[in-house]
């Protein structure tokens, strides 16, 4: 498709649908999504490859969540962020008992701030001479 000249971002979401059809991860995709292995989908499907986690911001999901009630991926999807790893690590962000490598935001987080609301607290705690045990 590059070849034609076809890079906007229509065009570059038909190649990626073209690669996963061609390469029969269509079937695995929603396989490993059936059985709510989002670590798998993680590590094998990653379109780009940073180091960032995914973060579930909404109370109510985190508590679905801990209550190991099924939860789709869509609604992982819509209540969460991308945080950086080394954010996860110095914030001590905790993981789910249940997914690995999905974390549960447990600081400050506000509409129009994001997670940046509970970062900034943190860092003015520390600023004032604060520290974190």
């Amino acid at each position: 498709m590059f070849a034609e000249d076809r890079i906007t971002p229509d065009d570059c979401k038909e190649a990626l649908r073209r690669e996963v059809c061609l390469n029969g991860l269509k079937d695995k995709i929603h396989d490993l999504e059936d059985a709510k292995d989002f670590p798998e989908v993680h590590s094998l499907f990653r379109v780009i490859d940073a180091n960032t986690y995914t973060v579930v911001v909404d109370d109510m999901l985190k508590q679905r969540l801990k209550n190991w009630d099924n939860v789709s991926w869509q609604e992982i999807q819509n209540c969460s962020v991308q945080i950086w790893g080394t954010r996860i690590e110095s914030l001590c962000v905790p993981q789910f008992d249940r997914y690995p490598n999905l974390y549960e935001w447990n600081l400050t987080y506000d509409n129009f701030l994001g997670y940046m609301a509970g970062v900034l607290q943190v860092e003015e705690f520390a600023a004032k001479g604060g520290a974190v045990l």
